[in-house]
């Protein structure tokens, strides 16, 4: 199944989602906490990585954090 381009994956205040020409960015938005996931973001991340992966319009994966450097991943 083909998705038009810019449209969002699940969406949350927590995780940003943005597609375009063929790149899914996520983006985890949690600064005050050094974006640290928790057990809800990090099931969002997989729903979104596993979606990714049998969408065709995907060609890339870009992770990211909000706030200025502060990114972690455990």
């Amino acid at each position: 199944m083909r998705r038009p381009q810019n449209v969002l994956y699940k969406d949350s205040p927590m995780i940003e989602s943005r597609q375009s020409q063929g790149v899914l960015q996520l983006v985890i938005n949690r600064p005050e906490k050094k974006n640290a996931l928790t057990r809800d973001m990090y099931q969002q991340m997989s729903d979104s990585i596993l979606r990714a992966n049998s969408d065709e319009t995907v060609s890339a994966i870009v992770i990211s954090g909000a706030g200025g450097g502060v990114y972690c991943w455990k």
